[in-house]
C-alpha cells in the first residue's frame, strides 16, 4: 500500500493539483515568490530616455568629472569625489554627501562586465548586483538599470532614489549635449 500524501490547504488560482505520484491534480500547493524561498533580494528597475547619442551618454556616465556633476538624487546632495576604473575587474568609488556636510557615504563596487556603449554590470561593495543597459536609438539613448534592493529601506524608496539620480543624469546629459552642439555651430 502506498503512503498517503498529506492534504495541503486549498489555495488560490495560482495553485496546482496532484492526481497521483508524479503528476499534479487533487491537492493545492502555495507558490511563494522566488526571492523569499531563495533568500535573494527583489530586483528594482528604473529607466530613462536621454536625448543624446550613445557615445555622449557613455562619456557622461563613465567619466569622473561628469559623474561628479550629476550623481545626486536631490539638490541638497552632491558627489565631491569620483574614481572610476571602467574595465572588468576594475573598481569605482563615488563619495556622496549632503551639501551641508551632515551625512555622507561611499558608493563603490567592482565591474563584472563592461561592453562599450551597451552594458555595464557590477557588484556593489555590499554584494548586491546591478546591470545598466544602454540602447542606442539614433538621436536618443535608452538607459535601463536593474539592481538588487537592500533591506534597510523600502523598495519604493530605493526605486524613487535611483530614478531621481537617473533623471538628474538625463537632465545633465541633455544640457551637456545642447552646450556641445552650440559650441560646434559657427557664429552668425
Amino acid at each position: 500500500m502506498r503512503p498517503r500524501r498529506p492534504r495541503l490547504p486549498k489555495s488560490s488560482d495560482a495553485a496546482a493539483r496532484w492526481k497521483e505520484p508524479g503528476s499534479l491534480t487533487g491537492y493545492r500547493i502555495f507558490f511563494t515568490p522566488i526571492h523569499f524561498v531563495m533568500n535573494t533580494p527583489p530586483t528594482v528597475h528604473v529607466e530613462v530616455e536621454v536625448k543624446a547619442p550613445s557615445s555622449m551618454v557613455w562619456e557622461c556616465w563613465t567619466l569622473p568629472t561628469h559623474i561628479q556633476a550629476w550623481n545626486a538624487a536631490s539638490q541638497d546632495w552632491h558627489t565631491p569625489y569620483a574614481e572610476n576604473d571602467l574595465r572588468k575587474g576594475g573598481r569605482f568609488t563615488f563619495r556622496m554627501e549632503a551639501r551641508d556636510g551632515s551625512e555622507g557615504f561611499d558608493f563603490g563596487g567592482e565591474y563584472t562586465e563592461v561592453t562599450n556603449q551597451q552594458r555595464i554590470a557590477y557588484r556593489m561593495d555590499d554584494g548586491r548586483k546591478v546591470t545598466v543597459d544602454f540602447e542606442d536609438r539614433g538621436s536618443t539613448t535608452r538607459i535601463q538599470e536593474v539592481f538588487e534592493a537592500e533591506t534597510q529601506h523600502s523598495v519604493e524608496m530605493q526605486q524613487a532614489g535611483w530614478q531621481a539620480i537617473l533623471d538628474n543624469f538625463r537632465n545633465y546629459t541633455e544640457a551637456y549635449a545642447r552646450d556641445s552642439e552650440a559650441k560646434r555651430q559657427p557664429p552668425d
